[in-house]
């Protein structure tokens, strides 16, 4: 395994820059020694990690990759068109720069390259994921695409497209063979794992489809595919509007489902097939039903039942909080009394990072507490960072519990892959300022 010496360059650079205060972001601004600090030690690992191509800068004998797909420069292609606004730090230096400003470190990116570099060389022949005995590859490919794409992979060099190219066209055969995304058959009203699927796959495809038009790639069936899938998603709110193990408009929608499909939602909005309108009716019907069963202490069950009696649980609130961020309205009271019921329960101190077993649940924090920033970012974000550097195989892989009948480590690899992403991989959603509190769904 082995990382691009051009890469390397351009890594230790921008940490050159940054330790000069040319580059300095929120963690740089409140200890600048923790920029010495990283640059130190990315210079220490890039010298002894044998799984790394050790490049000095200013030595003569560094060199850069060469590609046909990027123009013979060894850098990484830019679009044809823009990407999302949300989505335009992804690609190249721009990755490096925001990583830094965010309050990230070398080490963080590089232990993303090398977990890349991991899943890539478990891609099987036709472009998925996962051992024969997967009960669900079609999860697996789309986690792993989504992680392909939250590192603009699609521009690095043609090894890394055809990669991209072949999951695509994976997750499209399947839809073509079976009219849904379900592995094992269960989907859609016959409920089952099949629902989170086709809400993994929808997101997945979206992102693709951006990727897609931004880079001037052409895979056929990707657009006709994405409209048919994402319809079934938008369409599919339960009464209570989340989204069930069944699609089915009288199933009461749960936490955890509701929010991928969310997320599906959100990417399909930034694709601009639909007319935009469409979208916020359907956060605001989410949203409701969240605040129809919130605690008096402001968290969150399982069940989006008015009747069910589940226990409050911090790890769904954290669900429910990100998806109230989506929607715009992370500033709503709702959203602040989930924050301060989440503060409560210690989800946001060292005890996060502890939950080794739970990558699923600090997926959702990480990014709900970037989304908010301010003081509770800046004293969070690095107890979960460095977790997740420190418990990173040599190989690049992180290990998982089998979450969903999904082996661990292929899914802690990946969510550990777009947690750390989080820095980079979107910008904060909009918010809209103060709002009312939202009434409950008659």
């Amino acid at each position: 395994m082995k990382i691009k010496q051009q890469y390397l360059i351009r890594l230790m650079l921008v940490a050159f820059l940054a330790q000069q205060g040319i580059c300095l972001g929120e963690q740089a601004t409140s200890d600048p020694k923790l920029i010495k600090q990283s640059t130190d030690d990315t210079k220490g690992r890039l010298k002894n990690d044998s799984s790394v191509a050790a490049t000095d800068p200013t030595s003569a004998s560094a060199t850069t990759t060469t590609d046909s797909n990027s123009g013979g420069s060894g850098t990484a292609r830019e679009p044809y068109l823009p990407l999302p606004t949300t989505m335009q730090n992804r690609c190249g230096e721009a990755r490096i720069k925001r990583m830094l400003e965010a309050g990230g470190n070398p080490q963080t990116e590089i232990a993303i390259q090398k977990g890349i570099d991991w899943l890539k060389s478990k891609q099987n022949p036709d472009g998925s994921w996962g051992l024969p005995s997967s009960l669900y590859p079609n999860a697996e490919t789309s986690f792993a695409l989504l992680v392909l794409t939250g590192h603009c992979e699609i521009a690095e060099d043609s090894e890394s497209e055809a990669i991209f190219t072949k999951a695509v066209v994976f997750l499209l055969d399947q839809f073509k063979k079976n009219h849904h995304f379900g592995s094992r058959g269960s989907w859609g009203d016959k409920g089952g794992p099949g629902v989170y699927e086709y809400a993994l796959a929808t997101y997945a495809l979206a992102e693709a489809y951006i990727f897609c038009q931004s880079f001037s790639i052409e895979i056929p069936e990707l657009k006709e595919t994405l409209k048919t899938a994402g319809n079934r998603v938008l369409s599919s709110q339960s009464h209570n509007g989340g989204w069930a193990y069944m699609y089915r408009e009288d199933k009461a929608g749960d936490t955890s489902i509701s929010a991928f499909h969310m997320q599906a939602v959100y990417a399909c909005q930034l694709t601009g097939l639909w007319p935009n309108e469409r979208f916020q009716p359907i956060y605001d019907r989410f949203m409701k039903g969240i605040v129809a069963r919130q605690s008096k202490a402001g968290g969150v069950g399982y069940v989006q039942n008015l009747d069910d009696n589940t226990k409050d649980r911090p790890k769904l609130t954290c669900n429910a909080y990100f998806c109230f961020q989506l929607g715009g309205r992370g500033k709503s009271e709702p959203a602040k009394k989930m924050l301060e019921f989440i503060k409560s329960e210690g989800y946001n101190t060292g005890k996060c990072a502890k939950m080794a077993q739970t990558p699923y649940y600090q997926y959702y924090l990480f990014q709900a507490m970037r989304n908010d920033g301010g003081d509770e970012w800046n004293k969070y974000h690095h107890i979960l960072r460095d977790s997740l550097l420190e418990s990173q195989f040599k190989t690049g892989q992180w290990l998982g519990n089998n979450e969903g009948a999904i082996p661990g480590t292929h899914m802690g690899t990946c969510l550990a892959l777009l947690t750390l992403q989080t820095y980079y991989r979107n910008l904060p959603p909009k918010q809209v300022g103060e709002q009312p509190k939202l009434p409950p769904i008659k």
